[in-house]
């Protein structure tokens, strides 16, 4: 292939790429929270436990610290609190 049909291939995959609209995603999320209000709450939820168990694992990441003790505790931070989420969200 020539250098001249690469640059041309490549014109077109970009093209491609700028025919998809950003404004269409947005007003398909905000329908989508319009038809299922639970779907913020889940996210919210989300944000909530991540902010928890980073803040948990920063306070364990001292030095010395062994960092695949770490990560497990943070595993099972997560698994804990997604637990209890899951248990509250289906009430």
């Amino acid at each position: 292939m020539e250098p001249s049909e690469k640059k041309s291939k490549k014109k077109e995959e970009e093209d491609d790429y700028e025919d998809v609209e950003e404004g269409d995603e947005e007003e398909e999320e905000e329908e989508t929270f319009e038809k299922n209000p639970d779907l913020l709450d889940k996210y919210k939820t989300a944000a909530n436990i991540t902010k928890e168990v980073l803040a948990f694992v920063a306070k364990l990441c001292v030095a010395g610290a062994d960092i695949a003790e770490i990560c497990s505790k943070g595993d099972k931070k997560i698994d804990e609190l997604v637990t209890t989420a899951q248990f509250t969200l289906r009430k």
